[in-house]
């Protein structure tokens, strides 16, 4: 249910998904400068059913939102943060990262290398905290993350006033949750009743 945001886009899972986020180093050990740019490397996560995903096609400064593209003098190094929507369910047990069409790959083993889901997302079920809940038990007056918003439960009451000058049918009543929600995301974004929060 966390998100990852990189410049302008916000990447964050649907219901049968989750973030599979990848922190590395780049390096330039060339006499030349070089440039670095999110289309020079390509992450594929194999998931444990061998299908391929590939990652959101966009990188950041480790530790920022912003979009990185640089050029790296000889011997100097940066941090980069990356993600992969995989599956809310099992582990991720390979990663691939290629260069251009034809050239060598890098195969990783991710057995036992990837941080558990944290509590309340991880499936208790799964030993080893790779899968993620198909329901959360979320807590009022705590924000929890939804696609661009966080979203807190404040108060639920029931009511017999009219709510947007129409009261309740006779003998009913209304239930009402008041709700507090926090943009993440890196522009304004709109919302209304009928939106979707995941972007």
């Amino acid at each position: 249910m966390g998100r990852l945001v990189i410049g302008d886009s916000v990447y964050s899972p649907k219901a049968d998904q989750k973030l599979l986020i990848l922190h590395y180093t780049v390096h330039n050990p060339q006499k030349r400068e070089v440039r670095y740019h999110w289309s020079d490397l390509s992450f594929t996560a194999v998931d444990a059913q061998d299908r391929n995903h590939n990652f959101v096609q966009a990188v950041a400064r480790d530790g920022t939102r912003d979009a990185l593209t640089m050029r790296l003098k000889p011997a100097q190094k940066v941090d980069v943060v990356t993600a992969v929507l995989v599956p809310a369910a099992g582990p991720v047990p390979k990663l691939i990262v290629s260069r251009e069409s034809g050239a060598p790959v890098l195969r990783y083993d991710l057995r036992g290398k990837v941080t558990a889901l944290p509590a309340p997302f991880a499936d208790p079920a799964d030993p080893y905290g790779a899968s993620a809940r198909a329901q959360v038990s979320a807590h009022a007056a705590t924000f929890l993350p939804m696609g661009w918003l966080d979203i807190r439960l404040d108060e639920v009451k029931f009511t017999t006033e009219p709510l947007n000058g129409q009261a309740p049918a006779t003998g009913k009543r209304y239930l009402t949750a008041v709700f507090t929600l926090k943009n993440h995301g890196p522009r304004e974004t709109r919302y209304h009743w009928g939106i979707s929060s995941r972007h």
